[in-house]
C-alpha cells in the first residue's frame, strides 16, 4: 500500500475534504475512524477494530492523519 489517509473526523466532513485536497492527484486508501469500533487504551473487546488500522499503517509507505479541531 502506498499512501494511507486516516480520517479522525466526520465521514465526508471538512477533515475528509482537506485530506482529499492535500492528496489530490495521488492514489491513496482512506480509513474513517468514525466508521470503526476502536476502544480506549487498555480495554479489550472482541469487536475492536484497532488491529485492522494498525495493519494498514504497517503496510503503508506514507501515513497522513487528519484530525478535526473543535
Amino acid at each position: 500500500m502506498g499512501i494511507l489517509l486516516i480520517n479522525g473526523g466526520e465521514i465526508g466532513g471538512n477533515t475528509t475534504h482537506l485530506g482529499h485536497a492535500f492528496l489530490e492527484g495521488r492514489d491513496f486508501t482512506q480509513i474513517d475512524l468514525a466508521s470503526l469500533k476502536v476502544y480506549d487504551y487498555g480495554t479489550h473487546f472482541a469487536d475492536d477494530q484497532f488491529d485492522e488500522v494498525l495493519e494498514a499503517m504497517k503496510a503503508a509507505e506514507t501515513i497522513v492523519i487528519g484530525s478535526p479541531v473543535y
